[in-house]
């Protein structure tokens, strides 16, 4: 069967899933010399065009994502870009890369996100159905062949980070990742705002992959707290404050400071015997 728009003729050259709410094709154009591929949603659940209506309607980019979204028949067809399937998954192969790869592909991955013109909770979609693309140079790229049947019109970016950070967490787990000190403080944030926190704390992890000693992989973990110090450091040093005005209030009050003189005198007497007699 081909699908027509008002542009371009579709023909579908591999079906690659059937579902309740979409069926996905690999589609030629018909209408080309060229062999120019692209990825269509053929959607048949009417909630879900409308979904994906509102979606497109609401985001940043609006319709940039795709080629075309038309009506033919029944159904309601989007058309994506075509990406070669490369799947992360399968050939992300952590025995064999460096821990400074793994880091590297890894932050690859959080600027893919932030890059992509995708709609929220189509990003989401993706990064749930690991829909990621590992190219040779080390860089992601986020696919189109998703099922819709999840799709859910409010998802924001703080959703989309924090499926992200998961997606992450198992690519460390499995490589030599896990051996940094800001990894094991990296595995227990669960609770991203935007991509922006997941990128600097990601940025943190892959410095500590490098080869450094102990005591180097601890002052870059405290370099990348800083504002988490100074608050430390704020109420240490009103501690001390408090600690200050308490000693010379004492020593205005009776000439000494009592809880010193509890500690000398007891040491003035041992037992029976007076150290002072």
């Amino acid at each position: 069967m081909m699908y027509r728009s008002d542009k371009t003729t579709y023909v579908p050259v591999m079906e690659v899933w059937k579902g309740d709410a979409n069926d996905i094709f690999i589609c030629r154009d018909a209408g080309s010399g060229r062999k120019n591929y692209y990825t269509l949603l053929v959607i048949h659940d009417h909630g879900i065009v409308k979904r994906l209506l509102c979606v497109m309607e609401r985001s940043t980019h609006g319709y940039e994502c795709c080629v075309e979204i038309f009506q033919q028949g029944d159904v309601y067809c989007a058309v994506f870009p075509h990406v070669k399937e490369r799947y992360l998954k399968s050939f992300y192969m952590p025995a064999q890369i460096t821990s400074e790869t793994c880091g590297e592909i890894c932050e690859n991955l959080i600027l893919a996100c932030m890059l992509s013109k995708l709609p929220y909770p189509l990003l989401y979609l993706t990064l749930e159905q690991e829909q990621l693309h590992l190219r040779r140079d080390q860089s992601v790229e986020p696919g189109y062949t998703i099922d819709l049947d999840e799709l859910d019109e409010e998802i924001g970016e703080r959703e989309c980070a924090r499926q992200c950070a998961g997606v992450i967490r198992k690519l460390l787990e499995s490589g030599k990742g896990r051996e940094s000190m800001a990894y094991r403080f990296f595995m227990k944030k669960w609770d991203y705002e935007d991509f922006g926190a997941l990128y600097r704390d990601m940025r943190l992890v892959k410095r500590t992959m490098k080869k450094t000693g102990k005591f180097t992989g601890l002052w870059l973990l405290i370099t990348g707290r800083r504002e988490e110090l100074f608050k430390l450091l704020r109420v240490l040093c009103i501690g001390v404050m408090l600690f200050t005005v308490v000693i010379l209030l004492s020593r205005a009050v009776w000439g000494e400071i009592p809880f010193l003189r509890i500690m000398v005198n007891h040491f003035k007497v041992i037992g029976t015997e007076s150290l002072t007699g």
